[in-house]
């Protein structure tokens, strides 16, 4: 099997040289006398890469995608990826407008049972699902995390007043730093609340005021249990454009529950 030059004559049979014919693509082109190599399509289809989609918006502009369904099919046996409408969306809360979001969706084509979504910014994934409850794994249902260089973060599940479901709220705080509790109560802290309902945004920013926090990042990684149809974040970590330090949440699932196992500051 010889690998083309530049300026050898495609493999495609085109009659241009390879450069200018199929150099960019994304699969090498090998010459007539031997067989080509694999393209996406069959890689896919043979299992070695997941199917995936992703959408990207810049400038705040809102997008969204929906997948109905998604199958393959290899050596004659139809396997089923997706059997739900998904919907894949950007900048479509209100009042968490992102400069830049994207979301991806990422499921093995060997194996159906799981996939992986992640998300960055304002940014989610819908599936109709029901409610799922939320739990810190602590006797107390809080947990406290403090980072070497005096960043802290306090962690507590908070009950919502106009739906009763619960949800994790994440205050932070600098030691030593003066901090003050305006009429309604909260501190002066970037307060971060997870919601995993998983027909919604997981995760939602707000300052002192309540308003969006721009200071802080988000990027999710969501377990999809295609096999059940469930959608619970694995993974989400927070960075700051103040502080140096990421914070890393660590989440599973069980007995219908998204469970904080643990977390730390990177």
């Amino acid at each position: 099997m010889k690998k083309l030059g530049r300026n050898d004559k495609c493999g495609c049979g085109s009659g241009k040289k390879y450069k200018y014919c199929c150099l960019k693509s994304d699969v090498p082109t090998m010459t007539n006398s031997s067989k080509s190599s694999k393209s996406l399509y069959d890689k896919i289809v043979e299992g070695e890469i997941p199917f995936t989609s992703r959408i990207i918006s810049k400038e705040e502009e809102p997008f969204s995608m929906v997948i109905s369904k998604a199958s393959v099919t290899i050596n004659g046996i139809t396997k089923t990826l997706i059997d739900e409408e998904i919907t894949l969306s950007t900048n479509t809360v209100s009042g968490d407008k992102t400069e830049e979001s994207a979301t991806l969706i990422s499921i093995p084509t060997s194996d159906s049972s799981k996939g992986t979504i992640k998300t960055f910014g304002n940014a989610q994934v819908l599936n109709g699902q029901e409610y799922l409850d939320i739990e810190i794994n602590t006797s107390n249902n809080k947990m406290s995390l403090r980072s070497p260089n005096g960043l802290f973060a306090s962690l507590k599940i908070t009950k919502q007043r106009d739906s009763g479901f619960n949800f994790l709220t994440i205050l932070f705080g600098v030691k030593n730093n003066t901090e003050f509790v305006n009429e309604e109560g909260r501190k002066n802290r970037s307060d971060i609340a997870i919601y995993p309902n998983g027909n919604g945004k997981f995760i939602r920013l707000s300052d002192k005021n309540g308003d969006f926090d721009s200071t802080w990042e988000i990027s999710n990684e969501i377990t999809y249990e295609t096999d059940k149809k469930v959608m619970y974040p694995s993974t989400i970590t927070l960075s700051s454009k103040i502080h140096t330090e990421k914070l890393i949440l660590n989440f599973n699932y069980q007995n219908g529950k998204v469970q904080l196992i643990n977390g730390n500051f990177e």
